[in-house]
């Protein structure tokens, strides 16, 4: 499984900051019929309630979520990465880990568009240093203010000095 992933990651990565933005690329656009297939065959209705349900009815992160869901399991469909074998719980991995980072991020008032990039990347790299920076870099392109406001937030959270981090 860490084969699949190490090898899909760049891919991954390159197509979803389209999906940060809310941009779906035109390739997802096309395929929406093909979702709701792709999901039950792979990971299974019962398996794709029950994580959406943990959401606890939250539609923002409902939503979030089955589109993530969705997007990660068609880009491994498309680039031939899905093995018959894995289980739901494998499949489900990544998405989940994107899943807690956004809803953290969201839950201490950081923007939508920090908060899926900092999912995103929660799902893929274990270092906050790199997080912070990352995130601070793709929100500040779309609005400074916004990125500012989320670093200042981060440095809260985490009870950390702005002055060590400029």
């Amino acid at each position: 499984m860490q084969r699949l992933f190490f090898l899909f990651y760049l891919s991954l990565i390159l197509s979803h900051l389209s999906y940060i933005f809310g941009h779906k690329p035109k390739l997802l656009i096309k395929k929406q019929c093909d979702m709701k297939a792709i999901v039950e065959k792979h990971i299974g209705k019962e398996a794709y309630e029950a994580v959406l349900d943990k959401l606890n009815g939250n539609e923002e992160y409902r939503e979030v979520a089955a589109d993530y869901i969705e997007d990660f399991l068609i880009q491994l469909d498309e680039q031939s990465m899905l093995e018959e074998g894995a289980s739901p719980d494998e499949l489900l991995e990544m998405p989940l880990r994107f899943i807690h980072g956004y809803k953290q991020s969201r839950e201490y008032g950081f923007s939508k568009a920090w908060s899926k990039y900092y999912g995103l990347r929660k799902a893929f790299v274990r270092n906050e240093d790199y997080l912070l920076a990352d995130c601070f870099d793709v929100v500040s392109k779309e609005c400074l203010d916004t990125a500012k406001k989320d670093l200042r937030l981060y440095c809260e959270v985490k009870r950390m000095n702005m002055v060590y981090i400029i």
